[in-house]
């Protein structure tokens, strides 16, 4: 049977002779080039034999250029075969430039590995056609085993594409609107002894009995019961989560611990990570969550994962929320702040930024800066509505969460505990100096007295003094500090 005449088309001899000279210019381009392909991927006959001439050479460990190629084929008698020595020296003149030796390989390679797939379905049609199907077979065997093994063609990875106008609208599906999206990751912070899990333990609660959660107006909003999936590992189950639950009255049978995993020869691991995804696929199967709480974060990430490497982070991410999306859950990390100074809650939390960039909601909770008895959980990220308003709460003597309303206070509020604090201490040296001068100017000595009788720090005074822009001048022998009012004398 005749090779159809489509395969004339499958060759390019401006790049087979681009390739040659490459390798006539280059010796490290000749080395890469004979390590990826054989004489085969060359169509011409005459680059063939200049092909085998120049891979005897090197294998002799003899250096390539124009010279020792010509005189090597013309003591085999070679050389007239392709068209004498003026033909070696046109393929050096005829490359463009060798640092484009690499895409000159790649379409001598796919060339090649489109005439051996067409030789080879056309002799394997050839053998079916004649009733040899085992020929046939091991015709077609052969020709995917030579074209896997590289020496005609380099596997290339090819781009996966999808047509934005064919992907279907999903709308967002909410747990608690819009603190927690079904489907994602949620992910709730702050430093330690805040309120965290204690939030985490009433969210369960009011989940498991369908009790509302606190809205957007601040009045709650009823919902479905549901269970929930906890995994933790810094809270006793019989000293912290079970009393915690039972004075949120959730209904324990919802609340489902996955404790660890166990293999085939009956071991059981503790704990069960964030990288063991059939293990969690198989308690998600069997109990049902609408919730996943993971307490704290760190704990699961799982063996060889920096906290801090995002490309570490991202594929223990990626399952997760595979996982989130599959069995239509929601997943709560719990995530502790860093120690480090910084101005923005976005960049607080412990580990890579790709937590937050993978989250579709963060929440983050802390003690409020102007009432320590109270804590605050605050929505700074959320990438599917606008954040929520921030929540209060109280932990009462009994053990209880409370929700208590909307409060103004924002994740940077959280984190900057001393700047609100000093605020508030700014406004009260404020009022001392207005109270001070109010019936007019005071002698500095005696302002000092009454500055340390209050218990007011002198850098914060001095920063009062300024905003208020009180007049510091000498008058005889005397200091005196004045409000901005014209001065008697």
């Amino acid at each position: 049977m005749a090779i159809p005449n489509r395969v004339q088309e499958l060759w390019n001899l401006e790049a087979e002779r681009s390739l040659l000279g490459s390798m006539l210019l280059d010796e490290e381009a000749a080395d890469a080039v004979i390590d990826k392909v054989t004489t085969q991927a060359f169509y011409s006959e005459a680059h063939r034999t200049i092909f085998d001439a120049i891979m005897k050479l090197r294998s002799e460990g003899v250096p390539i250029d124009l010279i020792t190629v010509t005189d090597a084929m013309r003591s085999e008698g070679t050389l007239a075969e392709v068209g004498g020595a003026s033909a070696i020296s046109a393929l050096a003149n005829y490359v463009p430039t060798v640092a484009n030796v690499e895409y000159y390989l790649e379409i001598v390679q796919e060339k090649a590995t489109l005439r051996r797939i067409i030789k080879g379905a056309a002799l394997a049609t050839e053998s079916a056609q004649a009733g040899e199907i085992g020929r046939a077979e091991v015709i077609l065997e052969e020709t995917l085993q030579e074209v896997a093994a590289g020496g005609y063609a380099r596997r290339r990875d090819r781009p996966v594409m999808v047509n934005l106008s064919e992907v279907e609208a999903q709308e967002t599906r909410w747990l608690w609107k819009p603190y927690i999206p079904l489907d994602c990751i949620t992910i709730l912070e702050g430093d330690p002894k805040t309120g965290k899990t204690w939030a985490a333990l009433a969210i369960t609660a009011a989940l498991t009995r369908g009790f509302p959660l606190p809205g957007e107006d601040g009045r709650p909003v009823a919902r479905m019961p549901g269970n929930v999936l906890y995994m933790t590992a810094e809270d006793s189950l019989s000293m912290t989560l079970r009393p915690r639950l039972e004075k949120a009255n959730a209904d324990l049978a919802r609340v489902h611990v996955l404790e660890g995993k166990r293999g085939d020869d009956g071991k059981l691991t503790v704990p069960a990570t964030m990288q063991d995804l059939d293990t969690l696929a198989q308690a998600l199967e069997q109990a049902r969550p609408v919730l996943v709480v993971i307490d704290p974060l760190a704990a699961f990430l799982g063996p060889n994962v920096n906290s801090n490497r995002f490309e570490q982070v991202r594929p223990v991410l990626a399952g997760i929320t595979g996982l989130a999306e599959r069995y239509g859950c929601a997943f709560l990390l719990i995530r502790h702040l860093s120690k480090g100074m910084k101005d923005k809650a976005i960049y607080k939390g412990q580990g890579s930024i790709d937590f937050t960039a993978a989250a579709r909601s963060v929440l983050m909770v802390g003690r409020d800066p102007h009432d320590q008895e109270k804590r605050a959980l605050v929505h700074s990220v959320c990438n599917l509505a606008k954040e929520g308003p921030s929540q209060s709460f109280v932990i009462t003597d009994d053990g209880k969460l409370e929700w208590a309303g909307v409060i103004d206070i924002t994740g940077d509020d959280l984190v900057a505990p001393v700047v609100v604090e000093e605020r508030g201490s700014r406004a009260e040296a404020k009022e001392f100096l207005q109270t001070m001068l109010a019936n007019g100017r005071q002698l500095a000595t005696d302002m000092e007295e009454a500055r340390q009788a209050h218990d007011i720090a002198d850098r914060t005074l001095r920063r009062a003094r300024k905003e208020l822009n009180v007049q510091v001048y000498r008058d005889g022998n005397g200091w005196y500090w004045e409000l901005p009012t014209p001065i008697k004398r």
